[in-house]
């Protein structure tokens, strides 16, 4: 790793766009230039061209989170539904194991239909997801729908920064 020396200005600028997007700093600069070498990595990991790909899409998520269109959502149902709608629209293919992989006890939060999650306990009040074919399971408290959302994120991969900002929306 090496160091380099830059202008007050351009490094703030730098830890603003880190702040923002939970991305580091070299992931900040890679995303300004345009790189996105597809160099692989050992043992079955990630390949650069997937991180990269996981920063773009953690990074269109904090800007979301920072948008009007978002903050416009009165309740937080609804801003729980709008953002797992937004997540649905980046990652469709990827979203299915959530119904599986996203579960309590007893209940699932996620389903493709209202029947198949009222079929799971009583009183879940059931809502679809927009622009989705999914529907989630509304009526558990604040706290539960934020445990919820950082179990959604964590399995898409989205970075930690932006999985803590999504929940702080809520």
């Amino acid at each position: 790793m090496k160091s380099v020396k830059l202008e007050d200005e351009i490094y703030d600028f730098i830890m603003e766009k880190v702040a923002k997007t939970g991305k580091s700093p070299s992931g900040v600069l890679r995303s300004q230039f345009g790189l996105n070498e597809t160099s692989s990595t050992t043992n079955g990991q990630s390949t650069r061209r997937d991180v990269i790909q996981r920063d773009e899409a953690s990074q269109e998520l904090a800007e979301f989170l920072d948008s009007p269109r978002l903050r416009s959502h009165g309740t937080v149902v609804k801003k729980y539904l709008s953002i797992l709608s937004f997540v649905y629209q980046q990652n469709p293919d990827s979203f299915a194991q959530i119904e599986t992989a996203v579960t309590g006890r007893s209940r699932k939060y996620f389903g493709t239909s209202k029947q198949e999650l009222n079929s799971t306990g009583s009183s879940v009040n059931p809502h679809s997801i927009p622009e989705s074919p999914y529907w989630a399971v509304t009526n558990n408290s604040t706290p539960k729908k934020r445990d919820i959302m950082e179990n959604v994120l964590n399995l898409l991969g989205y970075e930690e920064t932006v999985i803590q900002k999504a929940q702080d929306v809520l």
